[in-house]
C-alpha cells in the first residue's frame, strides 16, 4: 500500500517551560496523527509505505526563547549580536542550528515522533520529500538526528524502539515509484516565490554553510512570524484578503500592529539587500559549480530512481523536468524589490481599502455626508481590485502546477516509464485534474487548518488529506480521515469544469 500525505508544518509545539502552544505552530492534531497511523498499519500491517510530501516541519517558524539559552551549547557559542539576532527572528539555516531547531520541534511533539517509531517498527517504510519549509532538511546531520529522534521515541517501551532508522528515507527532489507508475514532488519550484535556483544543493553561493532562502521564506521570517504573534491563524485564513477584513472588523488595534509589522518588513529586506551584498549573485564559476553539484546528486536520483540514462544530457527527462522550474524571484536585487513590493500588493491594496474604510466612519461622525460618496467608491474600488489579484495569483499557481504535472508525465512516458499520477502538494489545496490519456494530477492539500468559508460548505476546516493506493495497479483515491469515527472517507470536491 502506497499513502501520500503533505504540509503538516511541524513547529515549537508545546514549550516544555509553560505548556503552552507556540503562536506561530500551525499543527496541533499529534493524537490524531496517531491513531490515522494505527488505521493505515491495521489495513495491511507492515506493508505501507508511507511518503509524506514536503513540508513536514517548518523551521523557519520555530523561534528562539530564553531558557534555550540554558540548555543548548549551539546557543552558549553566539556573541550578543547573534543572540539578539536570533531571539528576533529565529536560528540561522545552517547545519548546527538546523539540529537545534529540529530537536526543539521533537520535543514540542513528541507523541508524534513516538507515532512514526511505532509505525516503523510494525516494518512499515518512510519517504520524507523535502519542501520548501523544511529545506533544511537538506543537511545529513538534520536527516540523521531526525532519524535518531524517530528510531528512539515510542509511545510504548523502550524496547520497541530502534529498528526505524533503516526504513526512513529522504527525496530531496522527488520520489519516484514505478510500481505505482507514479511521480511524487512537493511542487514549490513551479512557483518563483518558493523555488530555489539548485534545489539539490540549495545553499549561498558565497556563504555555502547557510540556506539561499527564497523569497517566500524570507516573507515567513521576517513578516509572517511576527503577523502570527497578533494573529496565530493568520496564514490558514483563505484568501489572505479575508484576514485583513477580519482584524479591520474584530481587532483594531491589531490591524494598526499589523501596518507597523508590514513597515518594519520593508525595512527590514532594504537592510538584508544592504548587508548581503553578493552573497545570492551567482558568478560564471559559481554556476559551473553548483551544475556539476546537481549532475552529481541526479545521478545518485536516477540510480535509487531506476531511471537510466545520461543524467546531463538535456534529453533526460530530469533534466527536461528540471528546464521546467521557475526562476527565483531573488536572483538580483533588483528582481527581489520589485517582488516585495507587488507580490502583496492584494494584500496592501486591501489594507488601504481598510484604511479608506475607517477613514469614512471618521468622516461622518465629523463631516457628515458631504465626503461618503468619494470614501465609499474608493474603498469598494480598492478591495474589488484586491479580490481579483489575490484571484488571478491562485488561478496562476493552479495553472502551473498543473501544467507542470502534464509535461512531467509526458516526459517519463516518452523516456519509456509507464507513468499515469503526479501527485504535488505545497498549496495546501486538494485538487484531482485529468490530463488526458488515463493520466492524473493529484494534490494532498493539508494535514493543517484552512479557514475558508467555500470549503466549509463541504468539509471541516481540519483538512487531514491524503492521497491511498490500496496496490500496484488500482486507482488512486483522495480522501480524508476522518477521525471522529476513526475511518478514512472520499473527500468532496467541487467540479470546476
Amino acid at each position: 500500500m502506497l499513502v501520500v500525505i503533505s504540509d503538516f508544518h511541524l513547529s515549537e509545539g508545546r514549550r516544555p517551560g509553560t505548556g503552552k502552544i507556540s503562536p506561530t505552530e500551525d499543527f496541533f492534531f499529534d493524537e490524531e496523527f496517531s491513531r490515522f497511523l494505527t488505521y493505515l498499519n491495521s489495513c495491511k500491517p507492515g506493508d505501507i509505505h508511507l511518503v509524506i510530501n514536503g513540508d513536514l516541519f517548518d523551521f523557519l517558524q520555530v523561534g528562539v526563547c530564553p531558557e534555550d539559552f540554558q540548555v543548548s551549547a549551539y546557543l552558549a557559542k553566539l556573541d550578543v549580536r547573534e543572540k539578539r539576532y536570533i531571539c528576533k527572528y529565529g536560528a540561522k539555516t545552517d547545519e548546527t542550528a538546523s539540529v537545534f531547531k529540529l530537536e526543539k520541534i521533537y520535543r514540542g511533539h513528541p507523541s508524534f515522533f513516538a507515532a512514526l517509531n511505532d509505525f516503523l517498527s510494525a516494518g512499515n517504510e518512510l519517504t520524507v520529500v523535502i519542501g520548501n519549509h523544511d529545506i533544511e532538511l537538506t543537511w545529513d546531520l538534520v536527516q540523521s538526528r531526525f532519524k535518531t529522534l524517530v528510531s528512539t521515541c515510542s509511545v510504548k517501551t523502550a524496547a520497541d524502539g530502534g529498528t526505524a532508522d533503516s526504513t526512513v528515507n529522504f527525496a530531496p527532489w522527488f520520489h519516484f515509484d514505478q510500481e505505482y507508475k507514479t511521480y511524487i514532488e512537493h511542487g514549490h519550484q513551479y512557483e518563483s516565490l518558493n523555488s530555489f535556483r539548485y534545489p539539490l544543493h540549495p545553499v549561498l553561493p558565497r556563504k555555502k554553510t547557510e540556506i539561499n532562502l527564497p523569497f517566500g521564506s524570507l516573507f515567513v521570517r521576517y513578516l509572517l512570524n511576527k503577523v502570527e504573534q497578533i494573529s496565530p491563524f493568520a496564514d490558514n485564513i483563505k484568501p489572505n484578503t479575508k484576514y485583513v477584513a477580519w482584524i479591520i472588523k474584530n481587532n483594531p488595534f491589531g490591524f494598526w500592529r499589523l501596518i507597523k509589522v508590514i513597515g518594519q518588513f520593508a525595512l527590514t529586506l532594504a537592510k538584508i539587500f544592504r548587508r548581503s551584498g553578493n552573497l545570492s549573485n551567482f558568478s560564471a564559476e559559481d554556476i559551473d559549480f553548483f551544475e556539476s553539484v546537481t549532475n552529481a546528486e541526479l545521478a545518485k536520483i536516477a540510480e535509487r530512481s531506476n531511471i537510466d540514462g545520461d543524467v546531463t544530457s538535456e534529453t533526460h527527462p530530469l533534466q527536461k523536468i528540471r528546464k521546467l522550474h521557475h526562476i527565483p524571484f531573488n536572483d538580483g536585487k533588483a528582481r527581489l524589490v520589485w517582488q516585495s513590493f507587488f507580490s502583496q500588493l492584494d494584500v496592501i491594496l486591501f489594507l488601504l481599502s481598510g484604511l479608506a474604510a475607517f477613514i469614512f466612519v471618521i468622516s461622518i461622525l465629523q463631516y457628515g455626508q458631504n465626503v461618503i460618496t468619494v470614501v465609499a467608491l474608493v474603498a469598494s474600488a480598492l478591495a474589488a481590485i484586491a479580490g481579483e489579484m489575490f484571484f488571478k495569483a491562485g488561478s496562476e499557481m493552479e495553472k502551473a502546477n498543473r501544467e507542470a504535472a502534464q509535461e512531467i508525465v509526458q516526459f517519463f512516458n516518452d523516456s519509456g516509464y509507464d507513468t499515469r499520477y503526479v501527485v504535488f502538494g505545497h498549496t495546501h489545496a486538494p485538487e484531482i485534474i485529468g490530463l488526458g490519456q488515463n493520466r492524473t494530477y493529484y494534490n494532498t492539500g493539508t494535514w493543517g487548518v484552512i479557514f475558508n468559508e467555500e470549503d466549509e460548505l463541504i468539509r471541516e476546516k481540519k483538512q487531514f488529506t491524503f492521497l491511498m493506493f490500496t496496490e500496484p495497479g488500482a486507482e488512486p483515491q483522495l480522501l480524508r480521515w476522518n477521525d471522529n469515527v476513526g475511518v478514512p472517507e472520499l473527500l468532496p470536491l467541487f467540479d470546476s469544469a
